[in-house]
């Protein structure tokens, strides 16, 4: 990972004020929530995003696990606890229509004297997966599963062909295939190139000439 010069001078001071923002894109709109109290303003999209300590709908994070990477056949994953302030706002972060929404994690550090944003960095990209709810004496928690972007490269592609079909249905309009054949053709390697299992043996008549005299 790479950061940039402004980040990496922050983080050798002795004194580093970190902070931790997620964003939860909802069919109702985005959720940015805050680690801690206060708030912190970067550019998101193109646009001034502000992310609060304290949501006035969906409450507050309660925390991230750490962002493991993944090996082989598995994608960076990320689990969050959220605290709804209400069951309503709970039943809408574990809605069906919720699933899947995309979430981003950024880590940045800010000013001590000014609160101004030094530099914040995107840690995490995905989409939400698995909700969890649990209810308790004077308590409500929403644990969410993510998955990370990099997930849709594990997905199977036994559908894919090598033929203008296939292409002219996953990309309409897309003419790459349109004239290939002999696609699926095997090259023999370090052998005699193997032969076909069909055998023409030539047939010879043995029948006599008619005498039409």
């Amino acid at each position: 990972m790479t950061l940039s010069s402004a980040f990496t001078a922050d983080l050798q001071r002795s004194s580093v004020v970190m902070f931790c923002a997620i964003q939860i894109d909802l069919p109702s709109g985005p959720v940015r929530n805050l680690d801690g109290a206060g708030f912190v303003s970067f550019t998101v999209d193109g646009a001034t995003a502000t992310f609060t300590g304290r949501d006035a709908v969906f409450g507050v994070m309660g925390g991230i696990t750490e962002i493991t990477d993944g090996i082989a056949t598995e994608a960076p994953a990320a689990s969050l606890n959220l605290l709804p302030k209400t069951n309503a706002a709970m039943a809408a972060l574990a809605a069906p229509a919720a699933q899947r929404s995309r979430i981003r994690i950024w880590v940045g550090s800010v000013d001590r004297a000014t609160g101004a944003v030094i530099d914040v960095d995107l840690w995490y990209d995905g989409d939400t997966s698995v909700p969890t709810q649990g209810v308790g004496k004077n308590s409500r928690v929403l644990s969410m599963t993510t998955n990370s972007a990099l997930m849709k490269f594990l997905e199977p592609d036994e559908g894919a062909r090598l033929n203008d079909g296939w292409l002219q249905s996953a990309f309409p309009g897309k003419r790459g295939l349109q004239f290939i054949t002999s696609v699926e053709q095997t090259d023999a390697w370090g052998s005699d190139a193997p032969r076909s299992p069909i055998v023409y043996v030539p047939t010879i008549s043995t029948r006599l000439p008619v005498n039409l005299r």
